[in-house]
């Protein structure tokens, strides 16, 4: 019997791996062609407008802002890089340094690997996901590409951690969808090591276990086996952010040390309505220093709306938390790559509401015209992405 099922097991992956190719390859392409005409005009751009940082950001490439600091850390450990590295999560650059061993000690090539490839593997994994949540394969596949080209997408393409976020998220979301939360607990371990929203993940887990243990039956013989997979799952990514907090305390004495230089950053808690709504009175009153971080919380909002009731609760409530914490500061910047964690919700919000090929076929132009515009901005040095 098992010699039959594997093949079939193999058959059956690569039978929708063959079918959700063309809109994640396509996707995932036209995400690198706009990468390729951002930086084409933000050299044209370059000599004459101003330059916050000078050339650095162009001349840094795909390397450019967080991929400093993954480079730095890849190369240098924490010790030896700036202060605030230690913000950064360790997983992906220690990913960075045992490949770059593979080739020539070349840590920005490693990287950047690692993060393309993620986000091809991200595309398969949402495309995935979406199916398993009971969705056609043509919301999947634009799910899939939304993603691919959103305007704050450019994060999966640059030397930074969200793409194998993505990937990880995906396949351990996937697994909590089809009721089987020993497999998530792995992702979901390493989802704590590689970002400090990492821990966000135990809310949509929760909320799935919470439905799950309604539907058990009483005497059930494997209830307290299921009890403690679902409470893994649930708990995962706060052991990955436990670990790594905790070898900070053992080898630096200041195990805090990322919260606080998270804090810092983000200026300060504010409540993410009344700082939503003072960001648009600003721009009311002509300061656009948050315009884009608005626009694009605007955008993420309007998706999740549009999902309710065409997912399960876990997921918009995953969304929900993710955007009020990333609002939840006086620093708001990068919130669009935030919100673009927060999958599926918005992106189904938009693939199942706007089924008209020309409509669709707008809002993917709209959100790829975004992209090579955002993108330029990053590489100017005139939005931090």
């Amino acid at each position: 019997m098992t010699t039959g099922t594997r093949p079939r097991k193999a058959a059956t992956a690569r039978s929708w791996i063959e079918r959700a190719a063309p809109s994640v390859v396509g996707g995932w392409l036209a995400a690198r062609l706009a990468l390729i005409v951002s930086f084409v005009l933000a050299e044209a751009l370059a000599p004459h407008v101003t330059l916050p940082y000078g050339r650095a950001k162009l001349d840094e490439g795909l390397m450019a802002w967080d991929g400093q600091y993954y480079r730095a850390i890849a190369e240098l450990g924490y010790a030896h890089a700036d202060p605030d590295a230690v913000r950064f999560f360790p997983a992906y650059p220690l990913l960075g340094r045992w490949l770059s061993a593979l080739m020539g000690h070349r840590t920005d090539i490693a990287l950047l690997l690692i993060a393309n490839l993620a986000a091809l593997g991200a595309g398969f994994a949402v495309w995935r996901l979406v199916r398993d949540l009971g969705l056609p394969e043509r919301t999947a596949g634009r799910a899939a590409v939304l993603m691919a080209i959103f305007p704050a997408a450019s994060a999966l393409g640059f030397a930074y951690a969200e793409p194998l976020f993505l990937l990880l998220f995906c396949i351990g979301a996937a697994a909590i969808v089809r009721g089987q939360p020993g497999r998530a607990v792995l992702p979901f371990v390493a989802l704590g090591l590689l970002r400090p929203t990492g821990v966000l993940v135990a809310a949509p887990a929760f909320i799935a276990a919470v439905g799950a243990a309604r539907s058990w039956k009483a005497g059930r013989v494997d209830a307290v086996g299921r009890v403690i997979s679902w409470c893994s799952a649930v708990a995962a990514p706060l052991v990955g952010l436990g670990a790594y907090l905790l070898w900070l305390e053992e080898t630096t004495g200041d195990g805090s040390a990322p919260l606080e230089w998270q804090r810092k950053f983000r200026n300060g808690f504010r409540e993410p309505i009344t700082r939503l709504f003072s960001a648009i009175g600003d721009i009311a009153t002509g300061d656009f220093r948050q315009a884009y971080n608005i626009a694009l919380a605007l955008v993420l909002i309007v998706g999740t709306v549009l999902a309710v009731r065409r997912i399960a609760w876990a997921w918009i409530g995953y969304a929900a938390v993710g955007l009020a914490v990333a609002l939840a500061a006086n620093n708001i910047d990068s919130l669009g790559r935030y919100g673009l964690m927060l999958v599926p919700a918005w992106a189904v919000g938009y693939a199942e509401t706007f089924r008209r090929r020309d409509v669709w076929a707008a809002i993917c132009g709209l959100s790829t015209l975004g992209f090579v515009w955002y993108t330029t901005l990053v590489w100017l040095g005139q939005v931090v992405p």
